[in-house]
């Protein structure tokens, strides 16, 4: 969690979600997208607070329903670890390689 002092979990309600009907797949949910863009607006508020935050996607769903005893129609999408950045953090030495654009962009 990156020693934030607190973290926010990003759920949604499959019961109540707007689901696309038109779809192939009869009843696609929109839920994880509407809650990953709610936390996209939550982490630009944060960081013009001065808060820092982070996306975190790879956790254990299973043991985060859990410890949270989410019902069954709550879904989980993301943790958001939020606090004042250290004065003297520096980002990951990942953080600014990328992949080829060739290897991530196919043109049609």
């Amino acid at each position: 969690m990156f020693h934030a002092p607190q973290a926010l979990l990003v759920c949604y309600d499959e019961n109540i979600c707007w689901k696309n009907h038109k779809h192939e797949e009869d009843g696609h949910s929109a839920g994880e997208m509407d809650a990953t863009i709610v936390l996209t607006h939550m982490m630009l508020q944060a960081w013009e607070l001065g808060i820092g935050s982070c996306w975190v996607c790879s956790f254990d769903f299973k043991a985060t329903r859990q410890l949270f005893n989410l019902l069954p129609n709550i879904k989980p999408v993301a943790l958001m670890p939020i606090g004042y950045a250290a004065p003297d953090g520096v980002a990951s030495d990942r953080h600014p390689k990328r992949k080829p654009l060739a290897e991530t962009v196919h043109y049609l």
